[in-house]
């Protein structure tokens, strides 16, 4: 017959095998969900990155518009522009891609990293949105007035004054145009771009809150 302390020895081990079975299942399930986070980050970054191309690209072309017109009007909508709307989204670009590297230095606890990283990327995607379309009647302001000053030097109007009632609804027009098809625009490309990837990385920070 089994003795009593055998019978102990044996529900001790048989205990401890399935505690340190689990604490291995958690283990790699976690290893798991770190791999997942890091591929759905390398995404967003690489995405960020494309987006700070594409954004280089326009400044050069913005920057080279007055060497076309030989216009000092429009050369100084230009820098108004650059500065109002390209310097802006320039530091949020590089705050972006800073928040997305430094998920990549810490690696000791992921869901506190995890965590931190979607508050992050939810103020900044927030920030971008709202940014976009505020500065959106404002790019569509001064765009309205390059093409129509452009148009008077061209021949194509007889007359343009900026301060003209009719002028600035035309302007203005073209502007809150601009404003209202950018909105489903936006929130299309944000969702493409970045919103996707920021909800499966809330999946993976709900199932690491599920095996803790």
């Amino acid at each position: 017959m089994i003795e009593l302390d055998d019978l102990k020895n044996i529900w001790s081990s048989n205990i401890e095998h399935d505690i340190g079975k689990q604490t291995l299942e958690k283990e790699n399930i976690k290893a798991l969900l770190r791999h997942k986070s890091v591929s759905i980050i390398d995404k967003l970054r690489r995405n960020l990155l494309l987006e700070i191309a594409m954004f280089f690209v326009c400044l050069l072309l913005i920057a080279g518009v007055p060497f076309y017109f030989k216009s000092k009007e429009i050369a100084i909508i230009c820098i108004v522009v650059i500065l109002f709307t390209f310097v802006p989204y320039l530091f949020y670009y590089i705050k972006k891609y800073k928040e997305l590297q430094r998920f990549f230095s810490y690696h000791e606890n992921i869901k506190s990293n995890l965590e931190l990283l979607i508050v992050q990327l939810e103020k900044y995607l927030n920030i971008y949105f709202w940014g976009s379309l505020l500065l959106t009647p404002i790019s569509g302001f001064l765009s309205g007035y390059a093409i129509l000053y452009e148009l008077k030097a061209l021949g194509f109007l007889l007359y343009f004054d900026m301060f003209n009632s009719g002028t600035l609804s035309i302007i203005l027009s073209f502007a809150l145009l601009l404003t209202l098809l950018s909105y489903p625009i936006m929130k299309w490309y944000i969702r493409k771009f970045y919103g996707q990837y920021l909800e499966k990385l809330k999946d993976c920070f709900k199932e690491l809150q599920e095996i803790e």
